[in-house]
């Protein structure tokens, strides 16, 4: 471990050329997830704006036209970074979710805003970001229990805020939908699935009057997949939960591309247990 930050490994950080991407051109194989999370612990996606008070700069939460939102690009930022750790594979991922090099191609998904539907906004201090001191062929995060003891103050959503939200990606694969389930923190363990937690946002562990806390957790509550049937009657279908179910299952039995862990060996390192933190006090 580097401090207090780690790293997963991953065959390539960066978006890859892929040699023959599938057709963007072409509707088939499209998918809709419609979710609902939960927020485990204080959340803040920043506006990249602050204000003063009380002679204190406090960092603002995103907003639109004065009203509170979460970007689909933060939840996208999330899920697909997701991805990469659970799949190993830059490959996979340049084609999930496209590139912006040189032989750039869109993404095959596109993901709404997030809709807060109870708003409760508060304050909580963190802890300061730590800059690798070098890199690493991997994905850095913070595991549990890091403690971080520089601190500001963040505007952030507070525990038990529920957010709605809509991914819709075509020229799926069985085993991309089922990568982009497992991205929500859904892990297939022992022939069920467990809803763990992930980060999004601005994420990280201190230490505040001899208690450990935790930002950024949200963790999936309610999900129901469809798929678009095309050329009969163009409308999307519910896809039943057993079925899809076999998607998260085929991706953690995928292997992970030169890399010695399994993707379930990953998610129970990258994720986090839902009983870990519930005995926090905010």
């Amino acid at each position: 471990m580097n401090g207090p930050y780690d790293y997963i490994e991953v065959d390539n950080t960066n978006r890859v050329r892929i040699s023959s991407p599938k057709d963007r051109g072409i509707l088939n194989n499209t998918y809709k997830i419609i979710f609902k999370l939960i927020t485990s612990s204080p959340i803040h996606v920043g506006s990249g704006r602050s204000k003063l008070k009380d002679s204190k700069i406090i960092m603002e939460f995103s907003r639109s036209k004065k009203t509170l939102v979460i970007p689909g690009a933060s939840l996208k930022g999330a899920i697909s970074t997701n991805y990469l750790v659970l799949s190993g594979s830059g490959n996979k991922t340049s084609e999930l979710f496209g590139t912006t090099s040189e032989s750039a191609y869109i993404s095959k998904v596109f993901v709404d805003d997030l809709k807060i539907l109870n708003k409760k906004l508060g304050l909580r201090i963190v802890g300061k970001a730590f800059p690798p001191r070098k890199k690493m062929r991997g994905v850095k995060y913070y595991p549990q229990g890091t403690i971080t003891k520089s601190k500001y103050l963040l505007e952030v959503l507070k525990e038990n805020t529920e957010l709605f939200g809509k991914i819709i990606g075509y020229q799926l694969s069985e085993l991309e939908v089922g990568g982009l389930i497992a991205s929500l923190g859904v892990i297939f363990n022992n022939k069920r699935l467990e809803k763990w937690n992930f980060k999004m946002g601005y994420g990280k562990w201190y230490l505040l009057g001899g208690s450990k806390k935790t930002f950024g957790l949200v963790r999936l509550k309610q999900i129901a997949v469809y798929k678009l049937n095309v050329g009969f009657s163009n409308k999307y279908e519910k896809i039943d939960k057993l079925k899809w179910t076999k998607f998260v299952s085929k991706f953690y039995n995928m292997e992970r591309e030169n890399l010695y862990e399994t993707v379930l060996d990953v998610a129970k390192r990258y994720f986090i247990k839902q009983e870990d933190i519930q005995n926090e006090q905010y």
